[in-house]
């Protein structure tokens, strides 16, 4: 029985940990029809006994109010991968920020668990002109069902970041990220760099 008990217990503290890899990394802003971007993501987790992680991805538009995301990452959980569909109905217009609403599907291995992971995102941003380039801060709240070989839960973070474009290489999006535990979630650290894969493309 005790045995039956300790189980249970490693197993619901899995559940919490082996979803610690997932990040925002983007603020409302689509990439503009007819171009791709290719992006790194470094993220040390500060909570769950700490850790790495290393996300890949890849984005591109679907139309002038959607894109999608592709990525793939390594680190404290095995192995993951997912896709994202992210909608703007609401684009960064004057005192307007933007508004979007980002849905995820995600996979993953960690040891001998398998993972399954539905998320929405609610995201908000403006962008902010400076001297020395673009600012986007953005705030997200993200939603998730984690499933663990038989066990779930529905998770809550709250997420706050920016992104940036330096003036003299407006080519390259870079952005830090933090993340906090709102809800049996994990906090964390992030940074990000994305790249535009068509140099006349200006994030504007």
């Amino acid at each position: 029985m005790l045995a039956v008990i300790s189980g249970l217990l490693s197993l619901f503290l899995f559940v919490n940990s082996a979803h610690a890899f997932m990040g925002v990394l983007e603020s409302t802003e689509i990439t503009p029809l007819g171009n791709y971007k290719i992006g790194i993501a470094p993220q040390g987790i500060t909570s769950d006994g700490g850790g790495f992680n290393l996300t890949g991805f890849f984005d591109g538009p679907i139309s002038e109010e959607s894109s999608y995301r592709i990525h793939l990452g390594t680190g404290k959980t095995d192995i993951y991968a997912g896709a994202s569909f992210k909608w703007t109905p609401f684009p960064d217009f004057e005192n307007q920020p933007g508004v979007a609403g980002r849905i995820s599907a995600i996979t993953g291995r960690d040891e001998d668990l398998s993972l399954f992971i539905l998320r929405f995102d609610p995201i908000v941003s403006k962008k902010l002109e400076t001297v020395i380039g673009l600012f986007t801060p953005y705030a997200a709240l993200p939603i998730s069902h984690v499933s663990i070989d038989g066990a779930s839960e529905t998770t809550v973070q709250i997420v706050g970041g920016t992104e940036f474009i330096y003036n003299e290489l407006e080519n390259v999006v870079f952005g830090a990220e933090i993340g906090l535990d709102a809800k049996d979630s994990f906090s964390y650290v992030s940074g990000f760099a994305t790249i535009y894969l068509d140099e006349a493309a200006v994030r504007r």
